[in-house]
């Protein structure tokens, strides 16, 4: 049986449904929205790659994806921790579990993505644009979550 058409929808509305919950006063985006004015705005921007699908026996599958939150910081000399706290924000985020559902179907449970044992990655940027006051950095965590097609 072929994979499910709607299991990456359902998977990307999640991911995006979850920060979004626990981004606190950070601004989110999804990647190819209009980003806020980065220069006076303190933001996240998901990115999803993947899902990428293996199917492990008849009608079984496992989706592997990373999940990339660019975390923007305006940078104020009046506040040099600000960088950390958002980054902390997002980090908590990464969770070991993501609650997956049918959104914008019945809603109804379809798993969860399990966080992998790869180590929970940040990367910083500095200013990539030094005219622009925003500090960028990077927080990744990888995941896979087991599916079933329905014969």
């Amino acid at each position: 049986m072929a994979l499910n058409e709607n299991w990456t929808r359902w998977i990307l509305a999640s991911i995006l449904h979850h920060f979004d919950s626990l981004k606190q006063t950070l601004i989110l985006t999804a990647e190819g929205e209009d980003r806020p004015v980065t220069d006076s705005t303190n933001h996240v921007e998901i990115r999803i790659d993947g899902p990428s699908y293996t199917e492990v026996s008849k009608n079984f599958w496992r989706a592997y994806l990373e999940i990339n939150a660019l975390v923007f910081t305006v940078d104020k000399p009046t506040d040099l921790w600000q960088q950390d706290r958002n980054i902390g924000i997002i980090t908590a985020a990464v969770t070991n579990t993501i609650y997956v559902s049918k959104y914008g179907d019945d809603g109804l449970a379809l798993g969860c993505l399990e966080l992998t044992n790869d180590p929970v990655q940040i990367r910083r940027f500095g200013r990539v644009d030094s005219a622009m006051k925003v500090l960028q950095a990077t927080v990744e965590g990888h995941y896979r979550m087991d599916l079933e097609t329905v014969s």
